[in-house]
């Protein structure tokens, strides 16, 4: 809780300074504040991460509210004519049609999420590699192959 609204404070452009003084009701000195920051400066990789498994998991849970919906309209289209009255099945109609072009489009953000998430894989494969080299170049290795995994 904290953190966060330090984080929220420092993105509206405050100082560590001003920071401390807004929160200052909570009795939080301006060294907690700079640790606050470095936590967060330090973690942000992780915490990307871990939103990116949050995010693939409510793409999944959405893309299935969004085929229920498209099921139970269905199950309304299919009523006997007397059932339903036409301003109704043109209602579902459009509903329907709705639901398939959002369908049709987590689809397509779910494969640019994929396309993305493979980049930061490479990208991180790329810096463990370079990370490799540097210590292998510090400790006089000439081997110019890369480590085999």
């Amino acid at each position: 809780m904290r953190r966060e609204r330090v984080l929220e404070l420092r993105a509206q452009g405050l100082t560590q300074q001003e920071i401390a003084n807004e929160l200052s009701p909570l009795d939080i000195s301006r060294r907690t504040i700079g640790d606050d920051l470095q936590y967060l400066q330090a973690n942000a990789f992780s915490i990307i991460r871990s939103r990116q498994a949050n995010l693939a998991y409510e793409y999944e849970e959405t893309l299935s509210n969004f085929y229920q919906m498209r099921k139970m309209i269905w199950a309304k289209l299919r009523l006997p004519d007397e059932q339903l009255e036409e301003r109704n099945r043109q209602n579902y109609l459009h509903l329907l049609e709705t639901v398939n072009h959002d369908i049709m489009h987590m689809h397509a953000i779910g494969d640019m999420v994929e396309a993305e998430m493979m980049q930061h894989l490479q990208d991180d494969e790329r810096y463990v590699q370079e990370e490799l080299d540097k210590k292998s170049d510090g400790q006089g290795n000439n081997n110019t192959q890369p480590p085999v995994f």
